[in-house]
């Protein structure tokens, strides 16, 4: 029979995960819910963080922001606070489903998930994100790409409880972009692009880009992000589009190998463009 259980702070969670079955964290349940509801997840136990007030909270100090369990996409897309400092969280955020899951669905729940169409995972890796992880054997901290390592798998163990994210805060040298392509509006991503550039007299110092959607996980694309330094305005944009980087993230893409090679090939680099674009604060000419 399934058991709901609901401890007022992190430590009881803690304390349940270690003893309990076949168990899930329950946060925000907008991911966990459909899985119990399709008989995806069978449980024996539920730990529901509803009750753990001190999860509730956003936070930001020493230059970065922590972000607790409880903390709704919601108030990520509109703390004025975190926008002015993390524009691009908080952009992701507000492309997350529609307003009944974000009212609901939480930055943690999103990254443990780790479904490849999330919004939120692409931003996260992007601004070099990190978890919080503890159990009763101690605490450790994950980068979002230690954490998710595969479609609906991550580096978890079963015992072990995400309290916060730690993600760092961006003074106005950088500009921020990001899109998502939906086959219908409120869909998961079918292609996503987080993108950062840190300007100099226009000139960009420092690039991190992120890919994703079609792919096994968020990933970055390095060799794209050096070939950037050093490039402004028009020609930027044109890097992405010519050089060789596709390589790099071809070992990441779901098996559907049609759909894949019309990504890779076609549509990708020049969702990518319009996204660097968007960082770079250039006007869009012409298409995506």
């Amino acid at each position: 029979m399934l058991t709901i259980e609901r401890p007022r702070n992190p430590d009881g969670a803690i304390a349940i995960l270690a003893g309990a079955g076949e168990v899930r964290v329950l946060a925000g349940g907008q991911s966990l819910v459909p899985l119990l509801t399709l008989g995806f997840a069978a449980p024996d136990v539920i730990v529901s963080l509803d009750r753990c007030e001190e999860l509730a909270d956003l936070t930001g100090e020493g230059g970065a922001a922590t972000i607790g369990a409880m903390v709704t996409t919601r108030r990520i897309e509109s703390d004025a606070a975190l926008a002015a400092r993390c524009p691009l969280l908080a952009t992701a955020a507000g492309k997350v489903g529609s307003p009944h899951v974000r009212n609901f669905g939480t930055l943690v729940g999103n990254l443990c998930h780790a479904d490849p169409g999330s919004d939120l995972i692409p931003a996260a890796l992007c601004l070099d994100a990190e978890v919080e992880v503890r159990s009763v054997r101690g605490s450790r901290r994950l980068a979002v790409d230690q954490l998710v390592v595969a479609p609906f798998v991550t580096s978890l163990a079963t015992d072990e409880l995400v309290p916060t994210v730690r993600v760092p805060l961006l003074d106005d040298s950088w500009g921020h972009g990001y899109r998502k392509l939906t086959l219908r509006a409120g869909d998961l991503a079918v292609a996503t692009a987080a993108v950062l550039l840190r300007t100099e007299d226009s000139t960009i110092i420092e690039a991190r880009l992120v890919v994703g959607g079609a792919l096994r996980r968020a990933t970055r694309v390095t060799r794209l992000e050096e070939a950037l330094a050093g490039t402004a305005g028009a020609a930027a944009t044109q890097v992405v589009l010519e050089a060789d980087w596709l390589g790099d993230i071809a070992g990441d893409l779901l098996p559907d190998a049609a759909f894949s090679r019309d990504y890779l090939e076609g549509m990708l680099p020049r969702f990518l463009a319009a996204t660097v674009r968007d960082a770079a604060g250039e006007p869009l000419r012409g298409g995506c």
